[in-house]
């Protein structure tokens, strides 16, 4: 069971006692973390169990991959899929990547996922355009073991209409979510240029008035 990761990336994995992992994340109480850090925070789980309840502690943007034996594999990525993983076998081995070269060598389409791709523009679950590629999904871990390949999800976004609040309780709940989204944001990018692209809709004119105002 092996598992490989592009080294062509500006954001690089970093490597620690069999965990790699790239991006950073969130504690609950606030902290930063990056690089060793951030692997280091996984170093102490010891079953699948463990891991799940250590994902639910970090909010930010990263993808886990941590060898636990030559034939099992524990891997997650965050709850928005910013860092994409992939997973297929290959000579009854397990190989996790998080880019794909291959499409040229396997031609041949999943015709129920190109019907969804030609609708949706996506495909749908743990499918992806091949047969015998899979991808994690958004806010999921698997864990491998064998040819057997688990998949759970840590986090789910499930919408709950709540109409107890009040007009100016809505506000002060978003202010406060908008200041801990832009603080982390601040403090993560710190001297790093940020772009934003306008699309014209109201999300990008809400992060400038917010950045601004």
């Amino acid at each position: 069971m092996t598992f490989s990761v592009s080294s062509n990336q500006k954001i690089t994995w970093i490597a620690s006692n069999n965990i790699f992992v790239r991006g950073y994340a969130y504690e609950a109480n606030n902290q930063c973390l990056t690089e060793k850090k951030l692997a280091n925070f996984f170093t102490d789980c010891v079953n699948p169990q463990h891991f799940k309840n250590k994902l639910k502690q970090l909010n930010g943007s990263f993808a886990v991959i941590i060898k636990i034996k030559p034939h099992e594999i524990w891997a997650a990525v965050d709850p928005l899929r910013s860092i994409p993983l992939f997973y297929y076998f290959e000579d009854d081995q397990l190989k996790v990547v998080d880019k794909y070269d291959a499409v040229t060598q396997s031609p041949d389409l999943d015709p129920c996922s190109v019907k969804e791709f030609t609708g949706l523009c996506y495909t749908t679950g743990n499918n992806t355009l091949l047969p015998h590629l899979g991808q994690i999904e958004a806010g999921q871990l698997i864990t491998s073991e064998g040819s057997n390949v688990k998949k759970e999800f840590y986090y789910q976004h499930l919408h709950t209409y709540r109409n107890h609040f009040t007009r100016k309780e809505h506000f002060r709940n978003l202010n406060q979510v908008s200041n801990n989204v832009f603080q982390r944001m601040a403090e993560y990018c710190r001297d790093k240029t940020i772009v934003l692209p306008l699309s014209g809709g109201y999300d990008s004119r809400y992060i400038i008035a917010y950045w601004f105002f």
